[in-house]
């Protein structure tokens, strides 16, 4: 696949990547996957669901705010969050509660005032805010460039497609698109660890 036509893929698509239904979620996937892989990153989170949400049916609901108020530190670090994660899931949850994350306010804000909300709550860097405003806000044209990783995924792709190997330029080219590729590149990843396999149950 080259680059060009990811772009034009991400560019004519006619439907858009989910949003976290709450950015009070998206928060705490964030916050989860800082400095881990996705896949323990989501694992940290059912673990997560599995101590704080009740059952739903025959599935857990991800935890509302007073939910993850209810458990104990050490249930969270049980979970297998770090002290500093405790900390800011607990001041999350606690912000949340109290209506200061509510959507409709954060789509009114332009990307500079989002990204300055987010930051100085703690445990909250850039990458968390971009992250934010691409899967809670459906903002698109963001790609978390503070993500190592993904920056590196893109590099390798932009080599195996034998095209302009710079990252930044690459990005300015797909403009309002970047962030469908930082979606192309995550599940590219996903993909090439075995990540999406499909298992069927009889």
């Amino acid at each position: 696949m080259t680059a060009s036509s990811v772009h034009s893929r991400s560019a004519t698509a006619a439907s858009r990547p989910p949003r976290f239904p709450t950015l009070f979620e998206c928060l705490l996937n964030a916050v989860a996957c800082q400095q881990l892989s996705l896949a323990a990153g989501l694992t940290l989170l059912n673990r997560l669901a599995q101590a704080a949400a009740p059952l739903a049916g025959t599935l857990r609901v991800f935890p509302r705010p007073d939910e993850v108020l209810r458990l104990p530190r050490t249930a969270l670090r049980n979970v297998g969050f770090s002290a500093r994660k405790v900390d800011t899931i607990r001041e999350l949850a606690r912000a949340a509660a109290e209506g200061q994350f509510e959507l409709d306010r954060f789509e009114t804000l332009d990307d500079a005032d989002v990204v300055q909300a987010l930051v100085q709550r703690r445990g909250i860097g850039r990458w968390s805010a971009d992250y934010v405003m691409l899967r809670g806000l459906g903002r698109l044209h963001v790609f978390p460039n503070a993500d190592i990783g993904a920056l590196g995924g893109l590099r390798r792709f932009l080599e195996t497609a034998g095209g302009d190997d710079d990252p930044a330029r690459a990005l300015d080219r797909w403009g309002p698109d970047a962030g469908m590729l930082y979606f192309h590149l995550l599940l590219r990843g996903l993909d090439e660890r075995g990540a999406l396999s499909v298992t069927s149950h009889s």
